[in-house]
């Protein structure tokens, strides 16, 4: 197993994960429907999915978000293995399956599958989902961090994180 990664391979892990969502999203109308479309997935989505008799997965509570945006990227080894991105954002983790893993190099692009959205506590979990269930398989949190959205719309001013995602781009170190 690889030790974390510094914190500017993580910065650029983000940037570059973001950027690979917005190509994935395409900057035209009909994309942007399809985005949204994809980022609807909520808690309930998830709740719908576990059975938290049988998994040691967090059920979520009540939404308390931070002043600081959290990031988290965990290693799942399940069916295959892959690291989830997730980001906060409006009170849930915004998620994303990245099967190949985050590259060192800057100019390698990853495709990030948006996944369904997490309670905030599943930042920190780590153990093993076990067989049967959905996403069975160990979880360990490779690395974790604050974020500062950068993205602005058009007058400069900062625009929220989930209208940029949305949208297929958001920009945050």
């Amino acid at each position: 197993m690889k030790a974390p990664p510094s914190v500017t391979v993580v910065t650029r892990t983000i940037v570059r994960l973001m950027r690979v969502t917005a190509t994935v999203h395409g900057p035209d109308k009909h994309h942007r429907r399809e985005s949204r479309c994809q980022n609807v997935m909520s808690i309930k989505t998830y709740r719908r999915k576990r059975d938290f008799s049988k998994t040691p997965e967090p059920r979520g509570g009540k939404k308390i978000p931070g002043k600081l945006f959290r990031f988290v990227v965990q290693q799942h080894d399940a069916r295959t293995m892959h690291f989830d991105f997730r980001l906060e954002v409006d009170g849930a983790l915004k998620s994303w399956a990245v099967p190949k893993g985050p590259s060192i190099d800057p100019r390698v692009k990853r495709l990030a599958v948006p996944t369904e959205d997490h309670p905030l506590d599943y930042a920190g979990f780590e153990g093993v989902i076990p067989a049967k269930q959905y996403g069975a398989g160990a979880v360990i949190v490779w690395d974790r961090g604050i974020y500062r959205n950068l993205t602005r719309d058009s007058s400069g001013r900062p625009k929220n994180p989930a209208r940029a995602i949305r949208e297929g781009h958001s920009c945050s170190i």
